[in-house]
């Protein structure tokens, strides 16, 4: 065999071996478990492959300036975990990312594109190869080899280090892939919190740890108030931004070690760890209430909102984290029945209330599905003519076990449930029908109020639901009533008079009912288009007796006539109610003297028999005032 035969075969035998070399390397680097295991498995085979004195392997920060030593081999013990700033110490790494080819350097003592860094310099490194780890432009790290020698990498050196590379960047994407799905099944992507499965992992660490401490946990389920008004009027853009910065509010809240969740929609929940007293997690309520009542800026909008908190402790309200969150819930509950923006602590009391109203959420949901609703209607009377020109349509429910019920009974339990919207359609579709009837059979100018519930208009139904029931009922927009309590538009009064402008547009009238009660009885007059409103019977009980009583009512008159609106006295019992609200010029009066909420067959029987008259004329409707004098009624 001659020399150069001899020389051909060497050749050949040692690409073979770099090609079966690389092979292994990439069945090894691919199957690494541990990134540490992963990145020195690398390092030691570029090393091996390369025949190199020295081999690193930095990872790039962030911030893309920033640069560590992961992985390396004969390198002095100093170095391993050094940082620095390529831009000031090491122009290498620089000039490596501005042209992000593999940088292959002969020999550092003849290179002009850069000074030699101080780490090589450091070694006597006289030849070195390196190239980029992930995408070109956003790398992960660089890998490279480096020799004492001068000229001792080739061509064949830099796709051996090239496949390397490309193989960890393969392994690395891997690996951040199957990092980013472990945080995504524990984390809320919106807002970063851990989300419901986690968090009740991390409740069950503190449960272990705070019955092997001895102490107390407290948890507090956190609802936000109006939430929906946000998304509703600013779109689901503006909700998540303010979902993310509620987030950020309550992390502020909390201690280092306390976990705060986002268990969905608008709920997150805090646990609080080794409470001294119970009052701690009372604390931390009345910060989150007082910083989450605090303006939100979103995109320049000045946003409010509330939240209604629910408390429970460990071990006195339950041992295991179902329990708790279910408590804590149940408290939430009562505290958004008691007026929101308030916290409630657990007890059993609350709990066997909450049991109460579930299960009458669940009758609730069969009585829609078997219609065992009906409406009683209660006339409502002229006080000029005594005649009658309304009814005001009034819900009942047939319980099959409890006989007939209220509204009042059962339609706090329907606005929580959801089932207020379908159950006020029934309403609408039945009151309209049941009016055009009467029409039909001699009463032409009957109107009919409908009370709507504020949750209602909140869900955007109203308008909808009422148009409908107008359209297959023949029934005119201007004998529909809609009648509104006077805390309907506390919340977000935005959103509730474009809806009841809506209404208007219909053609539709707006009362305000039992006025003088609520909130803003003078700005609900002022701010929506109300035509009508209805005085309480607490007001009305005792005007012949009461002088207060008197002048209240007298002024709310004087008042709304000022305004152009109607006015409708309720609770009237005895003529001599019914002479002194004609006097006062009150313009319709409702009440047991007239008729008492009756079923519909018998309102028609009703009307037929007094031909729609019912307020009789007497000395008591036209004689002389109470004992004490009357003010003077514009």
């Amino acid at each position: 065999m001659t020399h150069k035969e001899s020389a051909g075969q060497v050749a050949a035998l040692g690409h073979a071996l770099a090609r079966l070399r690389e092979s292994e390397t990439r069945y090894r680097t691919v199957t690494a478990t541990a990134i540490d295991e992963l990145l020195a498995n690398a390092v030691s085979v570029v090393a091996e492959g390369l025949n190199a004195d020295c081999c690193r392997l930095l990872r790039v920060a962030p911030d893309g300036r920033r640069w560590m030593l992961e992985a390396g081999a004969g390198w002095d013990e100093g170095w391993s975990g050094r940082e620095w700033f390529e831009s000031e110490t090491d122009t290498q790494l620089e000039y490596l990312l501005q042209q992000p080819a593999p940088l292959l350097v002969e020999d550092y003592a003849a290179e002009t594109r850069f000074a030699c860094p101080a780490m090589l310099a450091a070694h006597g490194i006289r030849s070195g190869l390196e190239v980029l780890i992930g995408r070109s432009g956003a790398p992960w790290g660089i890998l490279g080899g480096f020799s004492r020698r001068p000229g001792v990498f080739s061509p064949e050196s830099v796709n051996f280090l090239q496949g390397i590379a490309d193989t960890l960047g393969a392994a690395l994407e891997r690996a951040h892939a199957e990092e980013r799905l472990a945080w995504l099944a524990q984390y809320d992507t919106l807002t970063g919190l851990p989300n419901r499965d986690l968090f009740h992992e991390r409740l069950g660490q503190s449960l272990v740890t705070a019955e092997r401490d001895g102490c107390q946990l407290g948890i507090l389920y956190i609802d936000l108030d109006g939430f929906k008004n946000v998304n509703d009027a600013h779109g689901h853009n503006a909700g998540d931004e303010l979902l993310r910065l509620v987030a950020r509010r309550l992390e502020a809240c909390v201690r280092e070690g306390d976990t705060v969740g986002r268990l969905g929609g608008d709920e997150f929940a805090i646990v609080i760890g080794k409470l001294a007293t119970a009052d701690e997690a009372e604390s931390v309520a009345e910060q989150v209430v007082a910083q989450l009542a605090q303006p939100f800026d979103l995109d320049g909008r000045e946003t409010l909102i509330t939240a209604s908190i629910g408390i429970s402790i460990y071990p006195g309200d339950g041992t295991d984290a179902s329990l708790l969150l279910k408590n804590a819930d149940t408290a939430m509950y009562q505290g958004k029945e008691q007026g929101r923006n308030n916290f409630q602590n657990y007890s059993v009391e609350l709990d066997e209330e909450a049991t109460g109203r579930r299960q009458l959420a669940q009758e609730l949901r069969l009585a829609v599905a078997r219609d065992e609703f009906e409406l009683h209607y209660q006339p409502q009377v002229a006080l000029d003519s005594g005649r009658v020109v309304g009814i005001e349509a009034m819900l009942r429910w047939w319980h099959p076990e409890r006989g007939m019920l209220a509204a009042a009974e059962f339609i706090g339990v329907a606005e929580e449930s959801g089932l207020i919207v379908q159950i006020g359609e029934w309403v609408f579709e039945t009151a309209c029908r049941q009016t055009m009837e009467w029409q039909r059979a001699g009463y032409p100018d009957l109107f009919v109020t409908v009370n709507v519930s504020p949750v209602e208009i909140r869900r955007g139904k109203v308008v909808q639901h009422a148009q409908r029931a107008l359209e297959r009922s023949g029934l005119a927009p201007c004998h529909l009533e809609i009648e509104l309590t006077e805390s309907v538009g506390v919340d977000d009064a935005e959103a509730y008079t474009n809806t009841l402008a809506e209404l208007r547009e219909l053609g539709i009238s707006l009362a305000i009912d039992d006025f003088g009660t609520g909130y803003s009885s003078l700005s609900s007059l002022k701010d929506f288009p109300i035509s009508k409103v209805k005085i309480d019977q607490t007001f009305t009980r005792d005007i012949v007796f009461n002088p207060d009583d008197a002048a209240i009512v007298q002024a709310v008159i004087a008042m709304a006539h000022h305004l152009q609106l109607e006015v409708v006295s309720k609770g009237v019992e005895s003529e001599r109610q019914a002479g002194f609200l004609r006097r006062c010029r009150c313009d319709i009066a409702q009440g047991f003297l007239f008729g008492a909420p009756m079923q519909a067959a018998d309102f028609k029987e009703l009307l037929d028999v007094s031909a729609g008259r019912l307020l009789p004329v007497r000395s008591s409707l036209t004689g002389p005032a109470p004992a004490f004098p009357l003010a003077a009624v514009a």
